[in-house]
């Protein structure tokens, strides 16, 4: 189904085409092109869940008779002189040149993250707070580079025809009114994992985090006000950890505290790590829907998240807090030590069954399949 035709320009893993026939139409996908060198590879696709996305991406379009022009989105090959573009789908800056290119094209915006102007604006109130507190000098990490610029997320959105959304209600709720009319939602997948163990109660009832860079945004100060005047507890920190930050941090930090650093989630001390908790706590300032989280919960963990971390049916699962705030953050810790040990088992059990039966691969293909029939047979594509 995926044939390779050769390296535009000499240019090596950028661009994958999957062609079906010479007389059929052409999409135009700005996301993910090497994982089609990969395909053989386990270890890199388990690296993230949207690599394989990328690849029922590609093969839900060939399915609709689309020949498929993949360009990784950052890449700065030229874009194809191609006949029949009719359908643009990915993210920027690549989707907006696209865009202008294929000017008749169908435009469907991918929105994998909350609305720019809100995660620009978390980064840097988030940012500047630290630096206040800390007398540090930590620059803005994930901030999203002027998403008004023409390759800019703002000026992709109103290109889109429509978009779709890796999130939920509350990431759609900081998106402006007239571009949450043009949302659909899809459910992302999970890394895959090996998780069908019986789900148990951890009596050491300790707390877990994992997240990437961009530690200021993703909550990590957080942890260390609560945890370090809360010695009782232990808090468990899996990622990448920023050597500026660590060093604005070190007279905070306790023995409860433990920094892991990057863990192979299929790993045995992972699957250690994880049998003494019982709470995977994320409280980041913009998301669409953390895969940690998500990952985490097929493993039984309970969330303990801020709204833009959360899906909708968090109530039902685990705590979102009220706010970004270490006060949002205590008041989700307490109700988490006051779960009864049979109580907090079954929250567990339920939160395995839901993350093991709700995020996996085949349902991302059932529903993007799903997606683009009913968008190019309404289209006329």
């Amino acid at each position: 189904m995926f044939p390779f035709l050769g390296y535009p320009n000499g240019w090596m893993r950028d661009v994958y085409v999957s062609r079906v026939g010479t007389q059929n139409p052409w999409a135009y996908v700005s996301y993910i092109a090497d994982v089609f060198y990969e395909l053989d590879n386990d270890e890199y696709l388990a690296s993230h869940q949207n690599v394989r996305e990328a690849v029922e991406i590609v093969r839900a379009l060939n399915r609709q008779g689309m020949n498929v022009y993949v360009q990784t989105f950052h890449s700065a090959i030229s874009l194809p002189a191609l006949k029949n573009v009719r359908l643009v789908f990915g993210v920027e800056p690549n989707y907006n040149r696209a865009c202008q290119l294929y000017k008749d094209a169908y435009m469907i915006y991918y929105a994998t993250g909350a609305y720019a102007e809100h995660q620009n604006n978390q980064v840097i109130v988030s940012t500047n707070a630290f630096n206040e507190k800390y007398g540090s000098n930590l620059p803005y990490r994930r901030l999203l580079s002027n998403p008004h610029s023409a390759d800019g997320a703002l000026v992709a959105y109103e290109y889109a025809d429509k978009m779709l959304m890796i999130g939920s209600s509350f990431t759609l709720a900081t998106f402006p009114v007239h571009l949450q009319k043009k949302i659909s939602f899809i459910r992302q997948s999970t890394q895959e994992l090996n998780v069908m163990h019986e789900v148990t109660d951890a009596p050491e009832n300790e707390f877990l985090f994992i997240g990437s860079y961009g530690n200021v945004l993703k909550g990590i100060p957080l942890l260390v006000d609560f945890f370090s005047t809360h010695r009782s507890m232990v808090i468990h920190i899996v990622g990448p950890l920023e050597s500026d930050l660590m060093e604005a941090l070190k007279n905070s930090l306790t023995p409860n505290i433990i920094f892991h650093g990057r863990l192979n989630l299929n790993s045995a001390n992972f699957k250690t790590l994880v049998s003494t908790c019982n709470f995977i706590v994320y409280p980041s300032g913009s998301e669409g829907s953390p895969g940690s989280v998500l990952c985490a919960m097929k493993f039984g963990m309970i969330p303990i998240v801020t709204p833009w971390a959360a899906f909708d049916e968090i109530k039902d699962y685990g705590y979102v807090m009220k706010d970004w705030s270490i006060d949002a953050l205590a008041d989700g810790i307490l109700w988490a030590v006051s779960l009864k040990p049979d109580s907090r088992l079954k929250y567990k059990q339920r939160c395995a069954e839901y993350a093991r039966n709700n995020y996996t691969i085949d349902l991302f293909r059932a529903q993007i399949n799903a997606y683009f029939e009913k968008i190019l047979h309404s289209k006329g594509i």
